[in-house]
């Protein structure tokens, strides 16, 4: 294959997988976190509860210029989906891919199944993967050829990348562990890498100072997060959920990055990243994270992976390992496809992924629906608000205009602030995360409390008259928003604010 062939071959992988999310992009409905995002992009600030502001920028810069809908918001994930790729491309021919390496890793990005969801979906995760690519491969030229161009493109990156996701700092830390096993310790305390440093931490100040002005919220989410919402995993359990989240087709692909990375002898900045890899994947096994914490540095060991099997077929007797390994990825990744992207209509979905018999690992301990969670957080927003809208009109007409709608996470509050104005409804209060902090209810005027009907939170406990006014239910949605009750609520037992404070959720 000549590189002016596998160079079309790139262009032309990002470029389906690009239609082929223009042509699903709407298929199911908003994601839970999109409504969130989406808010958070209404209330642009240097932080928020449990994340840094490049998503709600991002989610700002959709809305004032391609607008308020669903593909709009999507819009910029998939782009970073196709630059992600051609980054991990670039860093698999800066560690010698010339032909076939290239469209391995393209074709590695673009068929993982947890990868083809995040681009699908506007997050944090949608840039991250980009940002991580980028550090990698510009500590590798840093590594090889030190300038301070390169430092500061460097330092950008870190800046960038702790201001899209905190957990940027694993792979700094393991870095900095990686680079030292590789015998490049000293290099570490040059100006270079002073300049690397000092400029990461001036783009990230402002959101340490937010951060430090709202009392550290993030540490309390953090705690929150890990006691009460996160599934512990044992190491196996983690190392085996890498294997599903990189894609079962890929796995051939990631472990040759890594022993070939690992392994190689002349070029420390290259063994470097693939002893970084081994340092996170210690680092949050004992910290006890999510595992796909991981996830954003695969692109890395797939390029690594492209350039060790180009190199390795130079071999007569391994000749034919970047096909094999090219089939399997390709073959694989298609049949994973329909469980990462909605293209099929819901029962087939679900139908299918019981033939297939893949899940995605649970992160979270709440109780799973017949779809997966990524899919089932797509179902039943507006018509929740239609069904608060419904019992907002059942109301006295002289009190609609003053009623406070109430939502228990997030989710529910972000769908009542993207659908409910065309239908009059007011901007939704919420004790969950950013949204506790963006408004306090009044002490006067009628309430519409939406609870989940196994809600441990009492009505009664909290208002002098309650009555059911209406119900909602979805039939797809995650089991806990479904069944949804909707009560008008009026007179505060206690202080509104005290209430307020008392019912606050950082999880």
């Amino acid at each position: 294959m000549s590189p002016r062939l596998a160079w079309s071959i790139v262009a032309g992988v990002c470029l389906g997988v690009a239609g082929l999310h223009v042509a699903c992009i709407d298929q199911f409905g908003w994601f839970r976190d999109e409504l969130y995002y989406f808010a958070c992009g209404k209330h642009l600030a240097w932080g928020y509860v449990d994340h840094p502001p490049a998503v709600a920028a991002l989610a700002a810069f959709a809305s004032r210029w391609l607008g308020d809908s669903l593909s709009a918001l999507r819009a910029p994930a998939v782009l970073l989906g196709a630059v992600t790729t051609l980054c991990s491309v670039l860093l698999a021919h800066r560690l010698g891919a010339r032909s076939v390496g290239l469209v391995l890793t393209a074709a590695g990005v673009s068929l993982s199944p947890t990868f083809l969801f995040v681009f699908h979906t506007l997050s944090m995760n949608s840039l991250e993967p980009l940002l991580w690519t980028a550090f990698c491969c510009l500590l590798l030229e840093v590594g090889r050829a030190p300038t301070f161009g390169r430092h500061a493109l460097l330092g950008l990156a870190l800046g960038l990348g702790l201001l899209t996701k905190h957990s940027m700092a694993f792979l700094a830390f393991a870095s900095v562990v990686a680079w030292v096993l590789a015998g490049r310790g000293r290099s570490l305390f040059t100006r270079g890498f002073a300049l690397t440093l000092g400029l990461g931490f001036v783009l990230v100040l402002p959101h340490l100072v937010w951060q430090l002005h709202h009392g550290l919220p993030a540490l309390e989410f953090y705690a929150n997060a890990q006691s009460q919402k996160m599934v512990r995993m044992s190491p196996l359990g983690f190392v085996v959920a890498q294997i599903t989240l990189a894609g079962p087709g890929n796995l051939p692909l990631w472990l040759s990055g890594l022993v070939g990375l690992t392994l190689v002898r002349d070029d420390p900045a290259a063994r470097a990243l693939g002893l970084s890899y081994l340092v996170l994947l210690g680092l949050l096994v004992v910290l006890g994270a999510k595992a796909y914490y991981l996830l954003p540095f695969y692109p890395v060991l797939f390029a690594g992976g492209g350039a060790s099997l180009e190199r390795w077929a130079a071999r007569r007797a391994l000749r034919r390992l970047p096909q094999m390994a090219g089939v399997v990825a390709v073959g694989l990744g298609a049949a994973t496809t329909p469980l990462a992207l909605p293209i099929l209509e819901v029962q087939r979905t679900v139908a299918w992924g019981r033939r297939l018999g893949l899940a995605p690992p649970k992160a979270e301990r709440a109780e799973l629906g017949a779809l997966p969670q990524h899919f089932a957080d797509m179902f039943g927003w507006p018509e929740l608000v239609r069904a608060v809208a419904r019992a907002r009109d059942a109301l006295p007409e002289g009190d609609r205009a003053s009623v406070q709608v109430i939502v228990t996470n997030y989710g529910e509050a972000g769908a009542v602030d993207r659908f409910g104005p065309a239908l009059g409804l007011p901007r939704a209060l919420s004790p969950h995360n950013s949204y506790h902090g963006w408004g306090t209810p009044r002490e006067d005027g009628p309430v519409l409390l939406v609870l989940a009907k196994d809600a441990r939170l009492d009505p009664n406990a909290l208002f002098e008259r309650v009555e059911l006014v209406g119900e909602h239910d979805a039939e797809y949605a995650m089991p806990y928003e479904r069944g949804l009750r909707i009560y008008s609520c009026r007179g505060w037992k206690r202080p509104a604010r005290v209430v307020w404070a008392e019912l606050k959720r950082f999880i």
